[in-house]
């Protein structure tokens, strides 16, 4: 198990406002079962886009309150490649864990599926729809 922990330029534990901190816990799986990567990641705020993980933090800033939000749902398979996200997002406790799949995507704006094709990019998933 390999846990890296991301401060790079544009997100750090440090600096913006800690009513929008954004610290948030990342699970890559790349297939079934164990995960095979842990990433804790933290931004001045989520639509942070400078900097070595600021799209990844404008991305998942964008796409997890929708997730968060949604009150359609929908019947999917199980995707063997997701990121499962838990932590704060701009000063809000994510309650339940959030995947990031196609699956999650679906129902949602076209913006929603290109936030998951970053991350999935991001992390070196297989980029295609579901």
């Amino acid at each position: 198990m390999v846990v890296l922990g991301v401060m790079l330029a544009g997100c750090s534990w440090s600096g913006g406002s800690s009513s929008h901190a954004t610290r948030l816990r990342l699970t890559v799986y790349r297939g079934d079962g164990i995960p095979r990567r842990h990433l804790s990641l933290s931004c001045p705020d989520a639509t942070a886009s400078e900097g070595g993980t600021g799209g990844l933090c404008a991305a998942l800033g964008d796409f997890v309150p929708r997730v968060m939000h949604k009150r359609a749902a929908c019947s999917c398979g199980i995707y063997a490649q997701r990121v499962v996200v838990t932590g704060v997002i701009n000063g809000q406790r994510i309650r339940h864990p959030v995947e990031v799949s196609w699956c999650s995507a679906c129902g949602l704006v076209k913006r929603a599926r290109k936030d998951v094709e970053f991350v999935y990019g991001w992390f070196g998933l297989t980029v295609a729809s579901g």
